[in-house]
């Protein structure tokens, strides 16, 4: 019953936040740390970084790309719904130097929901529901390998099965 009461918290603030909730999260940051930069210059040192972090850095979960080759193989269907942007994952697919050639999720999955697709974003289950959709599927015979709280949240209000899959940062 507690965890259901947080949950329902967790649903109803993010739902209803006013603004912009990155520029939130700078905010917050940036009192927190006491960095002295205004909230538009962290997020152009964010996004310097994080472009460099995705074509370098950024890679699969270890064996995930690998076991994505196997599903595909199975003949599986495999369905994302990320809150990626359809940019961000195009660079993952093309410009990434590790992800590409262990699993090219353009080639790979049969139904793609990124963030621009949806109205509401995870814990929010449209994503999953819209992925489902996409697939042809029965939310009964899915399951959903997900690494954060909130897509956990949307994936099991879909009716989906779930499995977490450990993330420290998410």
């Amino acid at each position: 019953e507690e965890i259901k009461a947080f949950r329902d918290g967790v649903l109803y603030h993010a739902n209803n936040l006013s603004g912009d909730i990155y520029k939130l999260f700078y905010q917050a940051v940036i009192d927190q740390y006491d960095l002295g930069v205004t909230v538009e210059e962290y997020q152009h040192l964010r996004h310097d970084n994080a472009d460099m972090l995705s074509v370098n850095v950024v890679d699969f979960k270890p064996g995930a790309g690998e076991f994505l080759q196997i599903i595909k193989g199975l003949g599986k269907k495999i369905g994302v719904a990320t809150t990626t942007t359809k940019p961000q994952l195009q660079l993952y697919c093309e410009r990434n130097k590790n992800m590409p050639q262990k699993a090219n999720i353009n080639k790979l999955a049969d139904a793609i929901v990124a963030c621009e697709d949806v109205t509401h974003k995870k814990p929010h289950p449209e994503a999953y529901l819209k992925v489902v959709e996409k697939l042809g599927a029965n939310p009964k015979d899915c399951i959903v390998f997900e690494d954060s709280i909130n897509g956990i949240i949307a994936a099991k209000d879909a009716g989906l099965e779930v499995c977490a899959v450990y993330d420290r940062t998410a």
